[in-house]
């Protein structure tokens, strides 16, 4: 759900503009995705803390260094696959034409390859423009340790106080640099420490909530999600903790219906969602590249396209999109993730005493 919103939005941002009025009309309307990120933020923060409480529900603790080391080998080789993928063009042309591109630079490539290029104007958006969260979900995965244990510690209601306080002070002192407003864990954490909220809730609750309890949340979530929309240029930091906290209950309302086994968690079961939650991680990763390179090509085959032709594209690229996840999924993830579950199952399971 939240890479299909975040694809939504960059469909709309990076289109030529030589749309027709209808057209750009519909693409607006996928304007709001970049809010995909915070519910991507949520979830990240929620799977996370879920997968520590069942394993410490298990007796099978974990080091940091072998929480970290999981993590990474998750998320990085994919990545650094897909950060060839992105250079493969620029680097042919540097090598037939000599034409430079600013992504062929040792700063970029080291940045990104070390996840820090977050902290730095130059290096944020570059690469790809959407890498820049996978540099600040880098940074939660450090710092997941530590909110963990104040929440058990001290409550987890405390560590979101203190997540939203702190990432108001960072937003009043770090001006309009974007490095710092979006490439820093401390300007989105506060949409981290909502999702372990919310993994600590549903672990604890005994049972469900009844369908009026959760049509409330459901009703609570909409009111912050549309404030969220309704007052978003006007202050960023206010905007993100609404929308972290509209897809939070969101998410909670989800959890609640699982249970319960009917409800608005039925729609999240069928088949190509269960797919979409497969690959997206593959998703994320190509779908600017994907939809980047057909859209050259669709535009040099119907250079005038006029209405039909242009809604005709955005589904060509659309449908683009998916197959490209998958493929990489198929290509590339998914033999990494094999990789990770041997490993797993060569490792000695805990005793019990």
């Amino acid at each position: 759900m939240a890479v299909g919103i975040v694809i939504l939005f960059h469909l709309y941002e990076h289109w030529p503009e030589t749309l027709s009025p209808l057209t750009d009309r519909v693409l607006r309307a996928t304007h709001f995705g970049y809010t995909g990120v915070s519910l991507f933020f949520v979830l990240s923060g929620f799977c996370l803390s879920y997968s520590l409480l069942r394993r410490e529900a298990a007796g099978r603790s974990s080091s940091f260094s072998s929480y970290m080391a999981s993590r990474f080998h998750r998320i990085a080789p994919p990545y650094y696959i897909s950060i060839l993928l992105y250079l493969l063009v620029p680097s042919v042309k540097w090598l037939t034409s000599g034409q430079a591109s600013d992504d062929l630079t040792w700063r970029q490539v080291t940045s990104h390859l070390m996840f820090l290029h977050g902290f730095r104007e130059d290096t944020l958006y570059g690469i790809c423009a959407s890498y820049w969260t996978l540099a600040v979900e880098m940074q939660f995965y450090l710092v997941l340790p530590i909110l963990y244990f104040c929440a058990k510690k001290f409550g987890v209601t405390w560590v979101v106080v203190a997540a939203a306080l702190s990432s108001l002070a960072w937003a009043l002192n770090s001006g309009d640099t974007r490095s710092m407003t979006h490439g820093v864990f401390l300007a989105r954490w506060t949409e981290f420490a909502l999702g372990i909220a919310v993994a600590f809730w549903f672990v604890r609750a005994r049972e469900p909530l009844s369908p009026t309890g959760e049509g409330t949340l459901l009703g609570a979530s909409g009111v912050f999600l549309a404030s969220a929309a309704a007052f978003a240029s006007r202050n960023e930091f206010s905007s993100n903790l609404q929308f972290g906290l509209g897809y939070a209950l969101l998410l909670s309302a989800i959890l609640s219906s699982s249970r319960r086994g009917r409800g608005i968690s039925t729609l999240f079961e069928r088949p190509w969602i269960v797919l979409a939650g497969q690959i997206s991680y593959s998703l994320y990763l190509t779908h600017v590249f994907s939809q980047g390179k057909i859209r050259v090509l669709l535009y040099r085959l119907l250079p005038n396209p006029g209405v039909l032709g242009e809604l005709g594209m955005i589904l060509v690229t659309l449908i683009t999109i998916w197959v490209g996840g998958w493929v990489f999924y198929q290509l590339v993830e998914r033999h990494f993730l094999r990789s990770i579950d041997l490993r797993s199952s060569r490792k000695p399971a805990p005793e019990v005493h």
